[in-house]
């Protein structure tokens, strides 16, 4: 939005029926119309989305920005095990740099024949903002990621640099 006003968004996937994420601007649902989609990354646009069967979680980071969080699915076209972290305003702008700079992507496992499932977010407990991002791949790898407030980014937890621990 041009001025800065509350939303409220609605996020899904295909599920198993397609390889997308989108969201929806549900702010007055009684007049939906094609330009309340604010987003999609479908596999047409990039190879590591899957198909994707849990939820977006939504995060505000330390730096204030609204996020969509998410793993990648199953089934991508390149097989690997990939975080995808959406800012939510900057990827419904109609500016092509700054929707390009709102997706953000963390590859943990790039062997192969891997996906994300859902995440769990956890945040600061003095703060609220996401701090932590828990997330099992299909190898059943459990994975820590922590948000850098320095850098604005998220990396595997160095204690735990190939997981926490596989199933």
């Amino acid at each position: 939005a041009s001025t800065p006003s509350w939303r409220n968004y609605l996020f899904g996937s295909l599920g198993a029926g397609g390889r997308a994420v989108f969201a929806l601007d549900v702010t007055n649902s009684g007049a939906m119309t094609a330009s309340c989609v604010r987003w999609e990354l479908s596999d047409a646009e990039d190879v590591d989305i899957g198909y994707m069967t849990t939820s977006v979680k939504v995060g505000v980071l330390a730096n204030g920005r609204w996020v969509a969080i998410f793993g990648n699915g199953f089934s991508s076209t390149n097989g690997k095990a990939v975080l995808f972290v959406v800012d939510i305003e900057y990827a419904a702008s109609s500016n092509a740099a700054t929707r390009a700079s709102a997706v953000t992507k963390l590859v943990l496992d790039s062997a192969g024949s891997n996906g994300l499932g859902g995440v769990t977010l956890i945040p600061d407990p003095v703060t609220g903002r996401t701090d932590l991002v828990y997330v099992g791949d299909l190898k059943g790898t459990l994975w820590k990621i922590k948000y850098n407030t320095g850098t604005n980014t998220f990396a595997v937890d160095a204690a735990s640099s190939t997981g926490l621990f596989s199933a």
